[in-house]
């Protein structure tokens, strides 16, 4: 591998031979199938020790914390567990090698500590396809005086900006340069010097907008120069990455702009709060660079109401000039958003507006879209904005042929021809049928855009029984008998052996089980978040995502089909912790089980998403207490427990999902062993 990093050129190389390279590392296993994790770990260690070199003695830290976080998962047998972690452990050894011999050929004038920095910052958290672009990147920070190159970061940005594609697609070639994430800040050094760095070079690679620049330099210097690193680097290290885009955006047209009106756009842009949004409007602020003097006028007018949402809004209608509107277009869409008052005052949400963006990026990505429709619906959601509108438009644009699909499965029905515009006019209202509350509802459910994305994905999937169950999933929800619906025996052979003996459990477990305890409370929350045991519908449907975990419903196909067992199976509820607004920041899933005597009982599952296995085993305690039922947990070999097992009978839905396996079961009787009974 060191060999191969070290031939490569400082220039990109052809993307056949790239792939050819990839394939020759990618292919390389430092640890063989049969080796034991210490004796792996034993190897890389002697390996790093045998290179001689200050950069690898450094890297021998990072091996001690893939020590720390593997081996007390290792079994008695010096393997770990699973597949599953096994391969997280394979792949977190073989990167810290990857990285170590793209770094290999340093220069002893590099700095050392900016490379260890990076290295930190993606060994366990970034996406497997992406360490091969990083790879080079650090073959190429490695050779350089130094180390900090912020020249080249914002070369590379903005020539993908000189003529911006749909976002999704442009940000995505940014991989070949860090991740997404701009050259990472060292965790022991100040920002100063990296600053002082990008202030040197500010002139020589946007003079005409170095002032404004300068401005923003020293805005962000005089806002974090006094916070102390490492405490709060991820914050500081998203600002300086905007900032870095930015100033790749300036750099991406040839064109002089008004300094005074570029001052409005950097300033809103650098103080926005939702980092999700600032792709789009980096590449609207690029449009607006490039646009004529006319456009930057319109935009830049002194006088905006609203505040920089209204600002920064109609940086998206760019996208669509000149080959779809013209600039009197996009002056009369001005004047209709600003003379709205119920529209500016919707666009001030942050949810509206981000969906305001990812709506209109779709729009111009779609084939779908009238082009001749473009303008009227645009002046139609101006006059009357919503986030009912444009999460619909959303969907029609993002699904195509598959949303009418959706509706019918629905028992809608919509006006074919001339749909977005319909849409932007009325809303769901341009949606007519039987089920017309299942629309209703569904529009009030956060994310609720996923659920045709998911229906769309099952029926690909091909099991009708699948289907079915997500028709009922809505049906129920919306006519508010979803307990009573999952809670039925008469598909589910579990339920009807738990109810021949504890035939409460028929209300479901909000009926039996009132709340937490405020002690239970107070260890598990911040302030403003609450703690519920839900079955709540929408709760489980969309749990995966807001918890990052493989049962989100647009996640891949082998997982997700599993959800609806979430969803529609009584036997199963969840712990979540709520933030103020209601999303979901950790949980676990709580089982109706059959102990080893038949008899009902209540299984924990791990946490998500730091995969402890008793973070809220305090409130199932109390809610084993409150349902008078014996309560178990995986066991923790650590502790000397020695396992005891629990059972699960067929259930409702054709596919479930076990954390305590990590894999998704087809429905059948079995068995969960190495569970642990709850002693206190």
């Amino acid at each position: 591998a060191k060999n191969l990093f070290q031939r490569l050129p400082d220039s990109p190389s052809p993307a056949e031979e790239n792939s050819v390279i990839n394939e020759k590392l990618t292919a390389l296993n430092p640890l063989e199938d049969d080796k034991l994790v210490k004796d792996g770990l034993l190897q890389i260690r002697q390996t790093l020790e045998s290179e001689n070199n200050e950069f690898a003695r450094q890297l021998l830290s990072e091996v001690d914390n893939i020590e720390k976080k593997f081996i007390p998962r290792v079994d008695v047998d010096g393997y770990l567990p699973n597949i599953f972690v096994d391969e997280d452990f394979k792949c977190c050894t073989r990167r810290l090698l990857y990285l170590y011999a793209a770094c290999s050929g340093f220069s002893e004038k590099a700095d050392i500590a900016e490379l260890m920095s990076y290295i930190r910052s993606v060994l366990y958290n970034t996406n497997s396809d992406n360490i091969w672009h990083i790879a080079k990147e650090l073959a190429y920070l490695a050779k350089q005086q130094g180390s900090i190159d912020y020249c080249r970061y914002i070369d590379a940005v903005a020539n993908i900006l000189k003529a911006p594609a749909p976002v999704a697609l442009q940000f995505e070639e940014l991989k070949q340069l860090s991740d997404i994430n701009g050259f990472v800040l060292l965790e022991g050094k100040p920002l100063a010097r990296y600053l002082t760095a990008l202030r040197a070079n500010i002139g020589k690679i946007t003079p005409e907008y170095s002032q404004v620049l300068l401005t923003a330099v020293d805005n962000l210097e005089s806002k974090y120069a006094a916070t102390p690193l490492p405490e709060d680097v991820p914050v500081i290290k998203v600002k300086v990455h905007r900032l870095l885009m930015i100033i790749a955006a300036c750099k991406s047209s040839k064109e002089i702009m008004d300094t005074s009106v570029l001052d409005h756009f950097v300033r809103a842009i650098m103080k926005h709060g939702n980092k999700k949004n600032i792709p789009y409007l980096i590449s609207g602020l690029a449009r607006l660079i490039q646009s004529t003097p006319k456009i930057q006028q319109i935009l830049g007018e002194s006088g905006i109401k609203g505040g920089d949402h209204l600002r920064l809004a109609p940086l998206q209608w760019l996208a669509f000039v000149p080959d779809v509107i013209s600039e009197d277009d996009i002056e009369e869409l001005c004047k209709c958003l600003q003379a709205s008052s119920a529209s500016r005052r919707r666009m001030k949400d942050g949810k509206v507006f981000h969906q305001w963006l990812v709506t209109l990026e779709r729009a111009l990505a779609s084939n779908d879209m009238n082009k001749a429709m473009v303008m009227q619906t645009l002046k139609k959601l101006t006059q009357s904005l919503t986030c009912e509108k444009l999460g619909l438009l959303y969907m029609i644009l993002n699904m195509g042929d598959r949303f009418n699909q959706f509706l019918d499965s629905m028992g809608l029905s919509c006006q074919k021809e001339g749909l977005p515009l319909l849409i932007a006019e009325k809303g769901a209202d341009a949606l007519v049928g039987k089920s017309k509350e299942v629309s209703q509802w569904l529009w009030r459910q956060r994310h609720h855009y996923l659920l045709p994305f998911y229906m769309a994905s099952m029926e690909e999937y091909g099991n009708t029984e699948l289907t079915d169950l997500i028709l009922q999933f809505t049906e129920t929800s919306a006519s508010n008998t979803f307990i009573e619906s999952r809670q039925s025996p008469l598909t589910n052979p579990h339920l009807k052996a738990v109810y021949r003996i504890y035939p409460q459990f028929k209300a479901g477990w909000g009926a039996n089980f009132s709340d937490f305890s405020e002690e239970t409370r107070s260890k598990l929350l911040s302030p403003g978040e609450t703690l519920k045991l839900t079955e709540d519908p929408w709760d489980l449907f969309i749990s995966g995502l807001e918890v990052r975990t493989c049962l989100t419903p647009d996640g891949a196909q082998d997982y997700s089909r599993g959800l609806m067992s979430y969803v529609m199976d009584g036997r199963n509820a969840m712990i979540v912790r709520k933030n103020a607004k209601g999303d979901i920041l950790s949980r676990s899933v709580i089982r109706m089980v059959l102990d080893q005597d038949d008899r009902p009982a209540l299984f924990l599952e791990k946490a998500y998403p730091d995969k402890s296995d008793l973070l809220f085993i305090d409130a199932a305690r109390e809610i084993a207490d409150e349902m008078e039922l014996p309560l178990y947990h995986r066991a923790d070999p650590k502790k000397g427990e020695t396992g005891e097992a629990v059972k699960i009978l067929q259930g409702r839905a054709p596919f479930d999902y076990f954390d305590a396996f990590m894999v998704t079961k087809e429905r059948q009787e079995f068995t969960i062993t190495n569970v642990q009974y709850d002693v206190r």
